[in-house]
């Protein structure tokens, strides 16, 4: 004889306790089902739980060192997992339900972050699954929105309205680096006009320190009272360089190169070669190394990147140092927001990073390149049929170096205003 509490009274009836030991007595003799062990299982599934073990989080954790961190997108889709299913992280990933991811995946604001959450999510719900780690209906989970090919391309007119904010931040984040070196105040982003006394020659700023306020007043050198001068004035609460960030420039260099945003990201020093123009981008989707032909506008954009100083060796960038960095030397990672920043400044919305590719090799199409020329520039894993790529392994380098500077050119005349047929190049 066992004993199993089904419930406590009054919350639970006579009747009802009597439905309920029914209903369990045909799970044990039928079945083989044992509720104590059962219980003590779930119990101890909850302990582990608080200790972290069996959780959603573990689960992840053990995927990504053994499959993810394999994968390029991982760390990002793992950041997108971890917001859109936060609610769940702590769970026993045993005893969740489709429909409790299911729930948190339909009810977020922004369905495509979402379904991207959601497609990263269940090739790690399939292993674990295959490992008993989670159950196989776990993995079923749908996206909220279906998945659909974009083919958004930027007019000539939001080209226009693009190309001098991305060139204007381009400049004030040169100019803010500078004014960073000649002073060594180095979060120039929260820099504002009333901060700055151009007659005392003095920077006033604030530190807090373990809840105590500091003001503090920095002396300005002369060089660096020439780069204020010649910044446009602002009213005191406007910022002194607007827009002070490396993603304008980044932006413009994938622009100008046809590449990815992480590989825009992730590019360094010791990849630029300036005497050959080229970038060679070690790490590609398709896992070959791409060696991109720089245009001139290319060059320029990261000669200006190169570190401020007055001396040769001042100049000379470390070469295991990220080309596009934060101020603190960090990565870029918040690119949704850099993006709508440039967006609402230049008047143009619903494109994406990847949006820019597009926009590129679509006006290489337009001036008459060939296909294969344009998939190269790409890095396209495949830029002929499957049999000829098995004969023809050029990547039309040259070609491709003609083709990078005539986008160039073509995007500097929009920017100056050229009309649409001028704009799309001269036939070779």
């Amino acid at each position: 004889m066992r004993r199993f509490p089904l419930g406590p009274w009054p919350t639970m009836g006579i009747s009802d306790a009597r439905n309920a030991a029914r209903a369990l007595h045909v799970q044990v003799k039928q079945h083989g089902v044992d509720p104590i062990a059962q219980r003590r299982r779930e119990r101890a599934i909850g302990v582990a739980a608080r200790d972290g073990i069996g959780t959603l989080t573990a689960v992840l954790d053990v995927y990504g060192k053994q499959r993810g961190d394999q994968q390029k997108a991982w760390e990002e889709a793992r950041k997108r997992i971890n917001l859109i299913f936060k609610p769940l992280l702590s769970r026993p990933a045993e005893t969740m339900t489709r429909q409790d991811l299911q729930m948190l995946a339909d009810s977020y604001p922004s369905q495509s972050s979402a379904s991207y959450a959601v497609r990263s999510l269940r090739p790690a719900l399939k292993w674990a699954a295959h490992r008993a780690l989670v159950t196989e209906d776990l993995a079923r989970i749908l996206p909220p929105a279906p998945v659909k090919r974009r083919s958004r391309v930027l007019s000539h007119v939001e080209l226009a309205s693009l190309l001098p904010v991305l060139r204007a931040g381009t400049g004030a984040d040169e100019m803010g680096r500078r004014f960073s070196a000649l002073t060594g105040h180095t979060d120039v982003s929260g820099l504002h006009w009333r901060q700055i006394d151009l007659t005392a020659r003095t920077l006033t700023f604030r530190t807090k320190a373990k809840g105590k306020v500091t003001i503090h007043s920095l002396a300005l050198p002369v060089l660096a009272i020439d780069v204020l001068l010649g910044l446009p004035r602002g009213a005191p609460g406007d910022a002194v360089f607007p827009n002070a960030t490396p993603y304008s420039a980044a932006l413009l260099l994938m622009m100008l190169t046809m590449t990815r945003r992480q590989e825009a990201a992730m590019a360094r020093w010791r990849d630029v070669n300036f005497e050959a123009r080229t970038w060679t981008i070690q790490d590609t989707k398709n896992g070959e190394p791409h060696t991109v032909p720089l245009s001139r506008q290319a060059i320029d954009l990261l000669q200006s990147r190169l570190p401020i100083g007055d001396e040769p060796k001042a100049r000379e960038p470390d070469p295991s140092g990220l080309v596009f960095a934060t101020s603190t030397g960090r990565p870029l990672g918040n690119w949704d927001r850099a993006t709508k920043l440039v967006q609402e400044a230049s008047g143009t919305k619903a494109w994406t990073r990847h949006d820019l590719r597009r926009t590129g090799a679509t006006m290489l199409g337009d001036m008459g390149e060939l296909p294969d020329i344009i998939e190269a520039a790409l890095n396209h894993t495949a830029i002929h049929s499957a049999l000829a790529a098995n004969y023809n392994r050029s990547r039309y380098r040259p070609q491709v170096a003609v083709a990078l500077q005539r986008l160039a050119d073509a995007l500097d005349e929009i920017e100056a205003g050229g009309t649409e047929s001028a704009a799309a190049g001269r036939s070779l």
